[in-house]
C-alpha cells in the first residue's frame, strides 16, 4: 500500500515562492508513473504506509499512501478518509465533509477539518483520496496539514499545487 512521496513533492514543488533554484528529483521505484520535483530544505521520510514531507520550519506536512481499493462512493469515501486521520491525530473535526475534486488528472473526494496531531496542539487538515480515472490501480491518499498559526498563509499554495498534480 505504500505510495511514497511522489505526489506530497509535486505538492510541495509549487508551495514556497521562495524555493532555492536547486531541487531533488524524485520517483517511487513501486509507482514509476509519478515523479516529482522536490524544493531542497523539506525533510523527507516515512511513517509507516505514508510518505512524510516536512517543512523545514515544522509548521506544515504532506503525507501520501497508496490506495489500491479503486473508486470509491462518497460515504465510502469519507469513511475511508476520516479512518487515516483517525489513525494518525489525538483528536479531530470534520469541518467540510465529501467534496468532489479534480486534482491534474487525477479526480476524487476530499474532506478537511481540524484538531490535534502532528505534534500540533491545535492544527488543520485537508485529505484526498485521488485516483487516475484511467486506470484506478494508480491512487493514492493525500494528506495536508499544518499549525493553525501557519495553515492560513501555507494551505492556498498546498492546495493550489495538488489540484495542479499532473
Amino acid at each position: 500500500m505504500k505510495l511514497g512521496p511522489c505526489l506530497a513533492f509535486a505538492v510541495l514543488a509549487s508551495v514556497l515562492s521562495s524555493a532555492p533554484a536547486s531541487a531533488l528529483e524524485l520517483q517511487d521505484a513501486q509507482q514509476s508513473h509519478l515523479a516529482v520535483t522536490v524544493p531542497d530544505g523539506w525533510n523527507l521520510s516515512t511513517d509507516g504506509a505514508w510518505s512524510v514531507a516536512d517543512a523545514p520550519d515544522h509548521r506544515a506536512r504532506v503525507r501520501i499512501a497508496g490506495h489500491g481499493r479503486g473508486v470509491l462512493g462518497e460515504a465510502q469515501a469519507e469513511a475511508y478518509l476520516i479512518d487515516f486521520i483517525a489513525q494518525l491525530w489525538s483528536t479531530y473535526t470534520v469541518d467540510r465533509h465529501i467534496r468532489h475534486v479534480a486534482c491534474g488528472r487525477f479526480a476524487g473526494l476530499e474532506i478537511s477539518g481540524h484538531g490535534s496531531g502532528d505534534s500540533w496542539a491545535r492544527a488543520s487538515f485537508q485529505l484526498f483520496v485521488l485516483v487516475d480515472p484511467t486506470n484506478v490501480q494508480k491512487a493514492a491518499v493525500v494528506l495536508l496539514t499544518g499549525r493553525s498559526d501557519a495553515w492560513e498563509s501555507l494551505h492556498p499554495g498546498l492546495e493550489r499545487a495538488v489540484h495542479a498534480l499532473h
